[in-house]
């Protein structure tokens, strides 16, 4: 999203290949074929390069993204945030043909649909979701129209799940938050960071984060900044 988005792109992709050790790249609801013709990526592409098959492999590429990642048994890194569906673990995400899916939100058709763990449903939901202090367990309508609303006790069961006793931090982005990040207090140690790292967004004022993690079992701490071009779209 914005007018560099082939660049930006080119930079984390040329970082993947030069330091394959340390970069990750997770999968997010503009990793979408429909939402980057919707947002400007698909015309960028084709004023830059003119290559409608650039932009599927772009796409496909896009749709073979991680849904989610774990920092060394600490941290649970995911765009949007939980799948709604009771049972859901780890191993049903690992098991989803990702490539398969190059959109990330479901049909009308395809939403509610019968049977535990729809693949698409679970994309979704990971992709669209944000959190909601004030509320228990999950709601399904959301001011998105996709993805769901989930609480902190949501975040305390999936963590819980994954089978770490220091595994006690779920970070996320999707929502741009004013000084960067936000945290949510889960309760027993438990805590969801928000971390937008993508300053004066689409024109307003906000400042960018990003999280470091010590060595130590410490909280991650949050290192804000702001672009030196405020107030324009980039």
């Amino acid at each position: 999203r914005g007018q560099h988005g082939v660049e930006v792109l080119a930079v984390l992709l040329a970082l993947k290949v030069v330091f394959p050790a340390n970069v990750f790249l997770n999968r997010g609801n503009h990793e979408d074929s429909a939402i980057c013709r919707a947002y400007g990526f698909y015309d960028e592409l084709m004023a830059k390069y003119g290559s409608p098959r650039l932009y599927e492999e772009i796409c496909t590429f896009f749709s073979a993204l991680p849904l989610c990642s774990i920092i060394r048994d600490r941290a649970f890194i995911v765009h949007g945030g939980l799948p709604r569906t009771e049972g859901t673990t780890i191993q049903h995400i690992g098991a989803i043909a990702r490539r398969t899916h190059k959109q990330t939100f479901c049909t009308a058709a395809e939403r509610g649909k019968a049977g535990a763990h729809t693949s698409r449903q679970v994309i979704e939901d990971m992709m669209w979701s944000d959190p909601d202090p004030y509320h228990e367990g999950m709601a399904a309508r959301t001011s998105r129209g996709a993805g769901v609303r989930y609480g902190p006790d949501t975040v305390v069961k999936w963590l819980s799940s994954l089978g770490s006793r220091t595994l006690k931090t779920l970070v996320r982005s999707h929502e741009c938050v004013e000084n960067g990040y936000d945290i949510i207090d889960c309760g027993n140690g438990f805590k969801l960071w928000t971390v937008f790292s993508a300053s004066n967004y689409v024109g307003g004022w906000n400042q960018g984060a990003i999280l470091i993690f010590g060595d130590d079992d410490a909280d991650p701490k949050a290192k804000t900044y702001e672009t030196s071009f405020p107030g324009k779209y980039i």
